[in-house]
């Protein structure tokens, strides 16, 4: 059975998040996470090539989490208190580990970090949809 745990520490996520959220308001006005996660193998689910199925090898995740646009009708309805929208971008633990080893040997002044990339990538999707679920009228 594989396990969820955290992966990087909440203090370099909280940075690259702030720098998003600062500008893109929409993940303000839904209350938006930033969290990492490692699941420990082995897995089954969405692999980091796209592909569904069970690896040997460690994943690691990166999430956005949101209060969903809709989450005031579905209370109405009674189903829905807390509902969230999540989006979620995964990578083999390794290949993170040496994008990062390497982004810390070239570090210059206009380069993004793997971890900023990554999110920031999870951000135009996590947005869009939001936008998507945001517009739909019952």
């Amino acid at each position: 059975m594989s396990q969820l745990e955290p992966y990087l520490s909440d203090q370099e996520v909280s940075a690259v998040a702030t720098k998003i959220i600062d500008e893109h308001p929409i993940l303000q006005r839904y209350n938006s996470a930033f969290v990492t996660a490692r699941i420990e193998p082995p897995w089954h689910g969405q692999l980091p090539d796209g592909r569904i199925g069970w690896t040997n090898h460690p994943v690691v995740q990166f999430i956005i989490v949101s209060d969903h646009p809709r989450s005031s009708v579905y209370k109405l309805l009674g189903s829905g208190s807390g509902t969230r929208h999540t989006t979620v971008a995964a990578a083999w633990e390794r290949a993170y580990e040496d994008a990062a080893k390497e982004y810390k040997h070239l570090v210059s002044g206009d380069q993004m970090s793997p971890l900023e990339r990554i999110f920031r990538g999870v951000a135009v999707r996590h947005i869009e949809q939001l936008e998507s679920l945001a517009s739909i009228i019952n």
